[in-house]
């Protein structure tokens, strides 16, 4: 790949290779933080968010879920 080659990846993808390694080094670093005993207490400690966000959507759901059954059900 020649230098004007390099160039124009660059330009193409310069977001996508900012980014994407940004977001790995903030979740490795939020899992680091998490389990640090002096920072964080064992019954404080928290999943990534994008993990409690997927949990909480699937709650969600099945809260939903259980609500349409109950409302369908014969008196």
């Amino acid at each position: 790949m020649s230098g004007s080659g390099i160039s124009a990846f660059w330009k193409r993808n310069c977001v996508t290779l900012t980014m994407v390694p940004s977001l790995i080094l903030l979740h490795w670093a939020w899992l680091r933080l998490q389990n640090m005993d002096s920072l964080v207490k064992e019954e404080e400690r928290r999943d990534l968010p994008l993990i409690e966000m997927f949990r909480k959507l699937n709650s969600a759901k099945e809260f939903d879920s259980n609500i349409r059954q109950f409302r369908h059900q014969p008196d």
